[in-house]
């Protein structure tokens, strides 16, 4: 309860002191994705870029009368883009963890548009019930993400090997085939590929709460945009459609 409160009085201090004149632009921001993460960030089975976070951008984009264009890409390729001197991009998502490291060479729009955990699963049946069963096993891991860096802090002391994957979709299957015993991943991703797509899987660990996705722009990026996602997320978050766009995938 106090976090809603605490989001919805930010963004209405922001939608005050942002208060701007627009006419709409015509030419695009091109936002960077990486269509690897499904319900996040996909690409359905006739080619149509999908998921919540592309319906975030493109509702912010409804409400500010601007024009957003995406341009697909792998995660990695997205957060060296943003980092150029000269970009391609104007802004990324596309589940990119908020970390302090980050906030480096990056600037964030806040506070994160989305809030998960990082959650332990196996195949069903397994008799892996805990960190503590996976001694002399195999993690699977995305390369490159929060989660790998957490599970290799923890291999030796729990005495598992980390083998990494490109896609959220490779990991998954290496635990459904038996390449890898467990994973660690997004606590949302994993639940919905069991709920939707029947993967033979279980959480038995759903992790903490605390990690935090949030759409990033080049370091010190120009105001415009930011302003833009600043009150289109404000708007978003005041009228609720937050929620409905989650639960649209979710549910």
């Amino acid at each position: 309860m106090f976090r809603r409160f605490s989001y919805i009085l930010f963004f209405s201090v922001a939608v005050t002191a942002l208060n701007s004149c627009r006419e709409g632009y015509t030419v695009p921001f091109y936002v960077g994705c990486s269509p690897d993460s499904e319900p996040f960030c996909y690409v359905d089975q006739n080619g149509q870029l999908k998921g919540i976070e592309i319906d975030f951008i493109n509702a912010i984009g409804e409400d500010q009368g601007i024009w957003f264009d995406f341009i697909q890409t792998n995660q990695e390729d997205l957060l060296s883009e943003l980092k150029a001197k000269h970009h391609k991009m104007d802004c990324g998502i596309s589940m990119i963890e908020w970390t302090n490291e980050r906030e480096n060479d990056y600037s964030y729009v806040s506070p994160a548009y989305y809030t998960s955990s990082i959650a332990l699963a196996t195949v069903k049946g397994s008799k892996i019930t805990s960190l503590e069963d996976m001694s002399g096993k195999v993690m699977a891991v995305k390369a490159a993400s929060l989660a790998e860096k957490y599970t290799l802090e923890l291999a030796a002391d729990y005495g598992f090997t980390v083998k990494t994957y490109n896609t959220y979709d490779e990991v998954l299957k290496a635990v459904e085939n038996g390449q890898a015993d467990a994973c660690e991943e997004h606590y949302d991703i994993i639940q919905y590929r069991i709920d939707k797509k029947g993967a033979n899987l279980q959480i038995i660990d759903p992790g903490v709460k605390n990690i935090s996705f949030a759409i990033i722009t080049q370091k010190d990026e120009d105001k415009t945009l930011r302003n833009y996602l600043y009150e289109g997320l404000a708007s978003l978050y005041l009228d609720h459609k937050f929620q409905v766009i989650i639960d649209r995938y979710l549910k």
